[in-house]
């Protein structure tokens, strides 16, 4: 099955967590966050440029520079990184690639099934920081919240 994120998105993500766990460090050179990750550093600076073009996270240049974040760690939203990276519909894409699914002409046999799984994802992303990342994950809360709101019924119809 193909990842619903793109390879940048999954790239950003773990980038991001990185430099949130070490955030009372002060600017993280690039090529120690791709070291350290195992992400190529020409491909990452692209990828944190973007961020910071979109207010994310400062980048610092020369002796002693590098990126860091804007805001704390815990009030960025994994949903928030996917939209600059992927953008804001990018989760609505057909489990099967079906045009006609992403259009709701002409749903696909999957149709519904992936749009309960999709609302899972989404809230999610929505609940879920960079600190919680950074620190091993959604916290019970998190996940409490999530399946709290399922089962009132689905966000999107």
């Amino acid at each position: 099955m193909p990842s619903i994120l793109s390879n940048p998105c999954k790239y950003a993500l773990q980038a991001l967590a990185h430099l949130a766990k070490r955030e009372k460090e002060g600017p993280i050179p690039l090529r120690e966050v791709a070291e350290e990750e195992g992400i190529p550093a020409s491909f990452l600076a692209k990828v944190l440029q973007q961020l910071a073009r979109e207010k994310l996270l400062r980048s610092a240049k020369g002796p002693g520079g590098g990126f860091t974040f804007r805001r704390p760690p815990s009030e960025i939203k994994i949903r928030e990184i996917v939209t600059i990276i992927d953008g804001a519909d990018s989760l609505e894409a057909c489990i099967m690639g079906s045009q006609t699914c992403a259009e709701r002409k002409n749903d696909c046999p999957l149709h519904e099934a992936w749009k309960s799984i999709q609302d899972r994802i989404e809230l999610l992303m929505e609940e879920t920081s960079l600190a919680d990342l950074a620190h091993g994950g959604p916290k019970s809360t998190v996940l409490r919240t999530i399946g709290g709101r399922l089962r009132r019924g689905s966000r999107r119809k």
